[in-house]
């Protein structure tokens, strides 16, 4: 089935009993800040890309609280919350790593082999975040060192921006961890190579650690889509949606069926706000958007610009591929 076809059909052609749910973590917790302590590994970590591939990985790991989709880790506090992360090391290659957070945590030591490292810092601005390594370059990224963090309202407003009129409000809150790999370089560390980063060339996209159809469906056989991996939204609801770029590659995010109102970059405000059916996502860059569903109710994609990557080894239909469901 060619692209436009394939569009056309998930439209059109899908339906499945409704569970409230969604791709992302992100229900807000009791309304005061506090001290939290979350216990990363770093591991290597097997992942299946497809039916007969495997890939070398490295993940943060969190045994107590995985992220939404396949991630292993996410994090969600509360502004004002003073925050713990310790990482246990336990790469088998003679790799040190560490943890940074853009904006709140820009410079941390790193774990050596077998070691642990600690980082506190505390969550003093309200919005979307990437924490990854850094002290491998590109490489930490590349391997799949990378998580989202959201720190929310402590007053438990449910406002990206407290204190702003609307569009800023919202009834439902999806974090979209945007990344990539290029398998040449997953196996070249897996046999103990130096990678060559300046060849980086993805063949495998992932939402949340997801790739289509596993984006979507619970049976793909059978077309029976997971509303727990869908933009599950109702009509009349101002839906959140953070866009997180933990790849290495520029994500143009666009929309089926719907606009968005693109709300903060960064965290910064964006002056003038509006409609966008094409969000752009820059490395390292997070974006945050309100999606107002009106009475066009069905199943739209929400996907990349980025030809490449809406497949799986270049193999369409794959990769950054995911569906919204207005009900």
């Amino acid at each position: 089935m060619d692209r436009r076809a394939f569009l056309k059909a998930s439209v059109a052609g899908l339906s499945s009993s409704f569970v409230l749910g969604g791709i992302s973590a992100g229900l807000p917790r009791e309304a005061k800040a506090a001290n939290l302590t979350f216990d990363f590994t770093i591991d290597e970590v097997m992942k299946t890309v497809t039916s007969s591939q495997d890939v070398l990985t490295w993940q943060y790991v969190n045994a107590v609280q995985p992220g939404p989709g396949a991630l292993n880790s996410s994090i969600v506090v509360n502004e004002g919350d003073v925050v713990t992360i310790n990482i246990q090391n336990n790469l088998t290659s003679n790799h040190s790593v560490n943890l940074v957070i853009p904006g709140l945590l820009d410079v941390s030591a790193a774990a050596a082999p077998g070691a642990m490292q600690t980082y506190t810092f505390t969550a003093t601005t309200v919005g979307s975040y990437c924490y990854f390594d850094n002290v491998n370059g590109l490489l930490g990224k590349a391997m799949g060192l990378v998580g989202p963090l959201v720190v929310l309202p402590v007053d438990g407003s449910m406002a990206l921006t407290p204190g702003l009129p609307n569009p800023n409000n919202y009834n439902r809150d999806y974090v979209l961890l945007l990344h990539e790999i290029d398998s040449r370089i997953n196996d070249a560390i897996a046999a103990g190579l130096t990678a060559d980063m300046n060849s980086y060339q993805p063949n495998f996209f992932f939402v949340n650690g997801l790739s289509y159809p596993d984006t979507v469906f619970a049976d793909p056989v059978n077309g029976i889509i997971d509303d727990t991996k869908v933009i599950y939204m109702l009509s009349g609801e101002d839906v959140s949606i953070r866009l997180i770029n933990g790849g290495l590659i520029y994500y143009p995010m666009h929309f089926h069926g719907y606009h968005v109102n693109v709300i903060n970059r960064n965290r910064v405000f964006e002056e003038f706000i509006v409609d966008k059916d094409t969000v752009l996502v820059k490395p390292d860059e997070t974006v945050e958007t309100i999606l107002n569903v009106g009475t066009q109710l069905g199943l739209y994609p929400l996907h990349t610009h980025f030809v490449p990557g809406v497949t799986t080894a270049g193999k369409y239909a794959g990769g950054g591929l995911l569906m919204m469901k207005a009900v």
